[in-house]
């Protein structure tokens, strides 16, 4: 989860209150978060902060948070003035990235620390909820030094030309990503755009190139401690993530316009007529019942109650009767969807800490599922005769689990259609092939390797209850299966005994009569003719055992001799 950090005398000043390390712990712990003081950095806090809240990646709303949360003060309410400036959104732009959306903060008054916690706010939500700026990015400008009208587009790189954020003269795109390459923090977001005929840039109405997203700012809008009139761009590849920015970095940095005013901007799209006024902060309602509540939490509150704890979330909420209750959701709460999310809150403000323990109310008590019993019963005799346990992937080539073990006859595999590559074209029907390739993986380990591996293979055909199925499991044509396979490699001889004292081994264990199984003469080519077996339980072949042929061997690039063991497990499950 992502992390933020703040001088510990100026968050205390902000909270208003001076807690000792125990103290501030319990408290971000009940409001869901985080906290971490450093040995090395006494006068640092570090706040872990749920993906879910990109709003509080800020400690301007973090304090806010906690403070509503205590009772120490009242949700803010943010008033927003009618746009006067436009952004005309260019065709062009729908070529690398087609949205932007927008905002003005006027009347600001910054410190250094401030300042500097606007900045990381932008990088936090860059590093997350933007997803390293591969969705959106953000820039923001001193309104001061540019005008309005404003205009995106998308050009050449060659035909952009400005003077970038800490560059010392104007230069074209190209020559500044040669530049930006040796930027230790910059050259990892030029891929971005970097292969694409144009790049996306922010102009003034006297062609001043404010900012090319996603990478770098203009030296000319750069804002400081001293800026007073802000504005604030974001572009995006994805409409609503754009917008559910601009709502988080506006509701933090409000705050330093004593009236909360926020400006909208007019963006209007040439391509497709658009006109959108953002940011868009229209009242979303959201609306629950009580019963709901209490079930999923587990406690007993009135609507009213409800209400209450949903004050101290910075969620307005309004009792329509004694079952269901209207809540009305901050613009800037994007992670509140549904009735759960309500739920939570209430759980967060009700301190789960307080709700009773008690057994649900079922008719029965849960247990571990018997197949997985069986199978780690399996794993852990397997882990003491001396094998060590590995897991392969699920899909594999044809050819692998056919022609390459001497099995081209095979057809009880499912195959996938339209696979991306031809390593991955099937569902694996046997555990064989992906033992080998890590047998061959491990190439280097000192003779003998005993390996093994207990997972699902899926092979087509029905099954029913005597093979180890529920009812109605299996009746789709194809069905998954547990198997076991354990291999024995070494340099001197075969010494098939070992896969053989293996098997009796286990059967020992899980308690299977000596009369309910025995090994049969086979003929399957993945074996030498007669150093292989079948292994027969009550009548059904259930695997086999056998010296791998040096044919199979080759095509997985292993010169050592090989006993091998498949067999599937879930039939004995009737009898476990």
């Amino acid at each position: 989860m992502p992390k933020i950090s703040s001088d510990k005398k100026l968050f205390f000043k902000l909270l208003g209150q001076e807690l000792n390390e125990e103290e501030l712990e319990e408290l971000v712990f009940r409001f869901g978060i985080e906290a971490e003081e450093r040995e090395e950095e006494p006068d640092i806090l570090y706040f872990e902060i749920a993906a879910n809240r990109p709003d509080l990646l800020c400690i301007e709303n973090l304090v806010h948070a906690l403070r509503v949360y205590q009772g120490l003060e009242k949700q803010r309410v943010y008033n927003f003035t009618p746009a006067k400036e436009t952004i005309y959104v260019k065709a062009a732009t729908q070529q690398i990235r087609p949205f932007v959306v927008g905002a003005i903060l006027r009347d600001v008054t910054l410190t250094e620390d401030s300042f500097k916690s606007f900045l990381s706010f932008q990088d936090k939500i860059h590093q997350n909820y933007a997803r390293k700026r591969t969705l959106v990015s953000i820039g923001t400008h001193d309104l001061d030094k540019i005008e309005g009208p404003f205009f995106y587009d998308a050009q050449p790189p060659q035909d952009i030309v400005f003077q970038a954020l800490k560059q010392t003269e104007s230069m074209n795109c190209i020559d500044l990503f040669s530049k930006l390459r040796e930027d230790q923090y910059l050259k990892g977001y030029l891929k971005i755009i970097e292969n694409s005929p144009v790049y996306p840039v922010i102009y003034d109405n006297k062609k001043r190139v404010c900012s090319l997203p996603p990478i770098i700012n203009g030296e000319h809008s750069k804002m400081s401690a001293e800026t007073k009139n802000i504005l604030i761009e974001v572009t995006a590849i994805d409409e609503q993530r754009a917008l559910h920015t601009l709502n988080c970095l506006i509701s933090g940095f409000a705050i330093y316009n004593q009236k909360l005013n926020i400006e909208k901007v007019n963006i209007v799209y040439e391509l497709s007529k658009k006109q959108v006024v953002t940011p868009v902060v229209d009242e979303r309602i959201l609306t629950t019942n009580i019963q709901y509540i209490n079930k999923v939490l587990g406690i007993h509150i009135t609507t009213q109650q409800a209400c209450e704890r949903l004050s101290i979330m910075g969620i307005k909420a309004v009792a329509k009767d004694e079952s269901v209750l209207d809540c009305l959701v901050p613009f800037y709460r994007s992670d509140i969807l549904q009735q759960c999310d309500i739920a939570e809150e209430i759980g967060i403000a009700y301190d789960y800490n307080k709700i009773e323990f008690r057994v649900p109310e079922t008719a029965t008590t849960g247990s571990e599922y018997r197949l997985n019993k069986l199978s780690d019963m399996v794993r852990e005799e397997v882990a003491l005769c001396g094998f060590v346990e590995c897991l392969n992937f699920v899909l594999m080539s044809i050819d692998e689990q056919t022609k390459m073990l001497n099995r081209p006859n095979l057809q009880n595999y499912v195959s996938l259609n339209n696979s991306k590559t031809p390593q991955f074209q099937s569902v694996r029907s046997t555990l064989i092939p992906g033992i080998l390739h890590t047998l061959q993986a491990n190439s280097d380990s000192k003779l003998p390797i005993k390996l093994f591996e207990v997972s699902d293979v899926c092979v087509k055909g029905q099954k029913s209850e005597k093979d180890g199925f529920q009812k109605g499991e299996g009746q789709v044509g194809a069905h998954n299966q547990r198997n076991l396979v354990a291999i024995h490699s070494s340099s001197k001889k075969t010494e098939l005994e070992i896969l053989h004292g293996l098997l009796d081994q286990l059967m020992i264990k899980l308690r299977v009569k000596k009369t309910d199984y025995h090994l049969k003469q086979s003929n399957d080519p993945l074996f030498f003719h007669q150093l292989q077996a079948q292994i027969v339980y009550k009548d059904q072949t259930i695997g086999g055992l056998g010296v791998v042929h040096p044919e199979v061997l080759e095509r997985f690039d292993w010169k050592y001799p090989v006993t091998l063991l498949e067999m599937n497990i879930q039939v004995i499950l009737n009898d476990f």
